[in-house]
This record gives C-alpha cells, structure tokens and sequence, in this order.
C-alpha cells in the first residue's frame, strides 16, 4: 500500500510529537516523588554562631541544592554562605533552601537566645544598722551590726536569658537560692567582722562579678 505524501507528513509529525511530550509527561510524574532539599540548623548558644546545612536525602538525577536563605527576626531575606552570629537577645530565625527541580522547600523557624552578658547582683539586706536575732531594730550609724543570725537578701537581674541561681558565700558556711527573692540566712557562730560574698549565674551560664559586703556579726550560732 502505497501512503499519501501528507499522511506521511502527519504520521512523521505524530511520532515527532509523542517523542517529545512522553519524557516530559514520564518526568512529571517522575517529580512527584522527588523531595526538596531538607536544610537543618545548628546554634551554638555560648558563641552565638548559627550554622545552617541543606541536603537532598534521596537526591534525583541532575536534582542540585541552589541556595539556601534566612531572615532574622522578619527582615530582609539573606543568602547563606558562612556560619553567622545573632546579635545580642531572643531572635526568630527563618530559613529554607531551593533546588533546580522542586524549587522552594517549606519555610522552617526557629527561635534562639543569644547571651553574652553576664547578670548583675546586689546586697539589699542586712542594711545599716543594728540587728537582733534577724530584726533590724535600729536604723541608726554607719555600720552593720547583728546580734545573732544574718538575714541576707539579693536582687539579681538578666534581662536575656533570666537568672539561674545566686550563690552566698559567708567564712565557711556556702549556701544559693534559685527563686526571687534571693535569700539566705547565717546561723554560725562569729564574732567579729564577717564578709559576705555573693555571685549571680544566668541560665546560659555567664557569672556576675562578685560582690562582697563585710559587717560585725556577735552570734553564738544557735539563734
């Protein structure tokens, strides 16, 4: 059977047409298995350098990370191409990386604290005065003298990351408290001048510079 030049033209067409749609049907469905790039991040709170790192998990053939980007705290979009450090304080972190085939994998946040600054501590109580068995009676002169137990009170403050705990140390009797108002109260016997030191560790850790206080305490140790 002899064919018709224009249905030879028509069926060449055809097959010129089924050649070329079929892979590009085939890789549709193929892409929809394909998965975006998945990125992870990494903080390391005591320098406060933030890592970010995209892979493909089960990569494609000729599938390839393009990007990755972040904002903080909703600025401007970044380019990622080192580690880089927060600025000082509580940030929201937004960041997802880009592929040739999927293109834009979902947006992750994070939320990180950055502290770097150490807490502030200080002696409120005993004040000037005179103290009887932890009650101030008088509030006269210009020394601190306590007949009895010491009541010792602290305000410490980190506006960052908060307070952990504040340390008291008195001659040979150490002691902390976690919870606001710092307090503790010494009980030894001492006659004489004594020195009260006490020190404020937040929760990353950082410790305040000590502060010491140094009064005359008359106590036999029991009340």
């Amino acid at each position: 059977m002899r064919l018709h030049s224009k249905a030879v033209a028509i069926l060449i067409m055809f097959l010129f047409l089924m050649l070329s749609v079929v892979p590009i049907i085939n890789g549709y469905y193929l892409l929809d298995d394909v998965e975006s790039p998945i990125t992870s991040i990494f903080y390391d709170e005591y320098s406060g350098m933030v890592t970010l790192v995209a892979i493909l998990y089960v990569p494609y053939e000729g599938q390839e990370i393009i990007a990755t980007y972040y904002k903080i705290d909703g600025g401007p979009q970044i380019e990622y191409s080192y580690p880089f450090q927060l600025p000082e304080g509580t940030h929201s972190i937004e960041y997802w990386s880009i592929d040739n085939l999927v293109g834009w994998e979902p947006h992750k946040t994070a939320t990180l604290t950055y502290d770097s600054t150490p807490p502030t501590v200080e002696i409120t109580s005993p004040e000037v005065g005179l103290y009887l068995f932890g009650k101030r009676i008088l509030a006269i002169g210009s020394s601190t003298i306590c007949i009895g137990k010491v009541p010792i009170t602290v305000i410490a403050s980190d506006e960052t990351s908060g307070v952990d705990m504040v340390f008291f140390n008195i001659k040979n009797d150490t002691g902390y408290d976690s919870t606001p108002p710092y307090e503790y109260t010494y009980k030894d016997t001492n006659f004489g001048a004594l020195t009260i030191t006490v020190t404020a560790v937040d929760k990353n850790g950082l410790m305040s510079q000590p502060v010491t206080m140094t009064i005359k305490v008359y106590s036999l140790g029991i009340l």
